[in-house]
């Protein structure tokens, strides 16, 4: 299965996929995507296929809403 057009496949880096084995389950994507360099939807989907989930914590905090505030500005699925 190829890729879309226009779209680059990431080469994720062992030390990367060791950030986010450490910090998915408790940091919200935007902020995961924000080190890593992708969006939070990339790092939403690669969590997913690595198996990754929220912590009972992460998703019992301010967080679990949808819209969450960064920077001012309210983003949505963060």
């Amino acid at each position: 299965m190829g890729n879309r057009q226009g779209h680059k496949r990431i080469q994720w880096t062992d030390e990367q996929l060791d950030y986010m084995r450490k910090h998915f389950p408790t940091e919200p994507a935007g902020d995961i995507a924000d080190v890593l360099g992708c969006s939070s939807v990339t790092v939403g989907n690669l969590a997913r296929s690595m198996g990754l989930q929220k912590s009972p914590d992460f998703k019992a905090s301010n967080y679990t809403n949808r819209y969450v505030q960064r920077g001012g500005v309210i983003r949505k699925g963060e």
